[in-house]
């Protein structure tokens, strides 16, 4: 309904309406939170750490990754999930935690 009184202006508009958006805070889940639900899923769930990769593709010996070691990596480090799956590569993955960028778990 129009209002003498209260005239439209669109700058008004979108302040009225930029104050009433909630805040949207992103809650970020630390993969220890999510890996208890899945370790004993996972083959050796005794060696969680990245410990390089296995190109099959480059060492010509017509092996290809294992799918329980995408489902490892898909799990552990999802970031790396579809390059493996795609070029055809394992993680290698070792029981002691290494300091290097990999080791993105603890």
């Amino acid at each position: 309904k129009y209002d003498n009184d209260n005239k439209f202006s669109t700058f008004s508009f979108f302040q009225e309406f930029n104050n009433t958006i909630p805040d949207y805070k992103k809650r970020f889940v630390v993969k220890q939170e999510l890996l208890q639900f899945y370790k004993s899923e996972i083959e050796e769930n005794d060696k969680l750490f990245f410990d390089g990769f296995i190109e099959w593709n480059k060492l010509n010996n017509r092996k290809k990754v294992s799918e329980k070691n995408l489902e490892k990596t898909r799990i552990l480090y999802p970031e790396y999930y579809d390059y493996c799956k795609r070029e055809n590569v394992s993680i290698r993955y070792t029981a002691e935690l290494k300091k290097n960028i990999h080791s993105i778990l603890f």
